[in-house]
């Protein structure tokens, strides 16, 4: 967010690029936690009990993708085929709050053998966005093979245009995908060298080697969360001489503080996103 961050702010110089780069992440953890769910792709895997409906797992997260669903204790995993993700009862939703099993499919109730404690794992993609299938944007590609430790990646033009024709493609910040890796750019770097300097194997991903030509994809947040954040970084900005006043505002999961002047605009995105 650096890069738009700063065009908001009107900002061209880089003396201060490591304070806006630590606002920008400030900004995107209050959001995070005054809305009390996860705006960026994590994968993790979660462990719930044997529920007393042995045919609806309920979620305490947002999740957007199963990469391994276990029950039984670890014993049994179930094919993708075997189950419904669902939203609030609905099947045409993300992200998902519960997994249906099908009344036709091979495992349709949920088992458990030795104790139904931690009995069901779900080994997914976990975070909020309402259009998850439109959330990676292929833009480039590996122009060679790396493996598991480089840090530097050879692309084919690092400041060209995205898929909306927007460039650059590729800012500092940007959380990238390659095949099922995770990644975040630190620097990049045009014209004739065209390379992106990344962090790897972020978010719960595990860093693994990939072929000359694997086509690496940005993470588009939603644009709505993009804004906010944008906004809270701007204004934390402004106040970075000057403390501000706390409203202290009790949740149903616990106590939150939010800054009294926050923007009002920032205050209807997380009125809308709060769990």
């Amino acid at each position: 967010m650096l890069h738009d961050l700063k065009a908001y702010l009107r900002i061209t110089e880089t003396d201060s690029d490591t304070l806006l780069s630590l606002f920008a992440e400030q900004a995107s953890r209050m959001l995070d936690a005054a809305c009390r769910r996860r705006f960026y792709p994590l994968i993790a895997t979660r462990y719930y009990d044997h529920p007393r409906d042995a045919s609806v797992l309920v979620l305490d997260d947002d999740l957007l993708e199963v990469i391994t669903f276990t029950i039984n204790n670890g014993m049994v995993t179930v094919a993708a085929s075997d189950y419904y993700l669902t939203c609030g009862g609905q099947h045409n939703l993300l992200p998902a709050d519960r997994i249906e099993m099908r009344i036709d499919g091979q495992h349709a109730a949920l088992q458990y053998s030795t104790t139904p404690q931690r009995a069901h794992a779900v080994t997914g993609i976990w975070g909020y966005h309402e259009a998850w299938a439109n959330a990676w944007d292929s833009v480039d590609a590996l122009m060679t093979a790396v493996d598991n430790s480089t840090t530097t990646l050879p692309v084919n033009d690092a400041d060209g245009p995205d898929l909306d024709g927007l460039t650059p493609r590729f800012k500092v910040g940007h959380l990238i995908r390659v095949d099922s890796e995770f990644m975040y750019v630190s620097a990049v770097t045009a014209g004739t060298i065209n390379t992106l300097t990344v962090r790897r194997g972020v978010n719960g991903s595990t860093a693994a080697a990939h072929d000359a030509g694997a086509a690496i994809a940005v993470y588009r947040p939603m644009s709505d969360i993009v804004s906010a954040a944008k906004r809270l970084a701007a204004w934390l900005y402004g106040q970075r001489d000057q403390p501000y006043a706390e409203r202290v505002q009790a949740a149903q999961q616990g106590i939150i503080s939010i800054p009294e002047a926050m923007p009002p605009d920032v205050r209807l995105v997380i009125a809308r996103y709060a769990r």
